[in-house]
């Protein structure tokens, strides 16, 4: 094990990245972009005002809810 995080403030924070990477990780998403979520977390952590209209993300996942739809739909 790696001694890079020793405190409990930076092994909480690292618990909780890792938990959400874990998550994404079972329930993977096409195109994925850690370098966009690592910035929509960034920025909501910050106050920092979104980078993408809330209707464009509210398009943005019914999109991306659609197409996983249509994909199980072929799966079945």
């Amino acid at each position: 094990m790696s001694d890079i995080y020793q405190t409990m403030e930076e092994r909480v924070s690292y618990g909780i990245g890792r938990q959400m990477g874990d998550q994404l990780a079972s329930n993977p998403i096409a195109g994925l972009s850690i370098d966009a979520v690592l910035a929509g977390l960034a920025d909501a952590l910050n106050g920092v005002e979104s980078a993408v209209a809330h209707e464009d993300l509210h398009a943005a996942f019914t999109e991306m809810q659609t197409r996983l739809q249509a994909e199980e739909a072929e799966k079945a």
